[in-house]
């Protein structure tokens, strides 16, 4: 009932005009990607939250910060007796996506198994991602409106539709 009403006040605040608070992390808050979820197979950058006797839960930084969960045995290929000594709370890395469950928001990872040339050109992929998050982000800002509006009107089609590499080089084209 309370986040019924919490929507509809957004919703008379962006008609009547009235300013929309950014310092709100809900209204900036969007995945970077069109997709919801990342694909099987899929490099990502996660942010480790927690480290349990199993494995440890990730946050998936270019999806919303979605939880994934990498097991004990796909941290390394080497001889693990706990993982404290090869992921650490709060670190940046890179993962690959094993198993993806959509109905219960499940994302299974593996760092054993990525190879060099993968990680860092998802390193280089989402380096211009939060260069064109850091742009819808500021025009959200300046329009009013929040950023996931904005990627669905015409964010996402720039990775879709313009036919370069990345979104970014779609805003590089139009500054010029």
């Amino acid at each position: 009932m309370e986040a019924t009403k919490e929507t509809e006040n957004q919703h008379s605040s962006e008609e009547s005009g009235e300013e929309m608070d950014y310092n709100n992390s809900e209204l900036v808050k969007c995945r970077y990607y069109r997709n919801r979820l990342p694909q099987k197979d899929d490099v990502v950058a996660v942010i480790t939250t927690e480290i349990k006797d199993l494995g440890a839960y990730v946050r998936l930084i270019e999806y919303d910060n979605i939880e994934g969960f990498i097991m004990l045995s796909q941290v390394t290929a080497k001889r693990v007796k706990t993982v404290q000594k090869f992921l650490k709370i709060g670190k940046q890395e890179m993962m690959e996506v094993l198993r993806v469950d959509e109905e219960k928001m499940c994302i299974d990872l593996s760092k054993k198994s990525i190879k060099s040339d993968a990680i860092s050109a998802a390193q280089k992929r989402l380096k211009k991602a939060k260069q064109v998050h850091t742009i819808m982000r500021q025009t959200a800002i300046k329009l009013n409106t929040p950023v996931e509006k904005l990627y669905e009107q015409f964010g996402w089609d720039l990775y879709d539709k313009c036919g370069f590499e990345h979104a970014l080089d779609a805003f590089r084209v139009a500054l010029t």
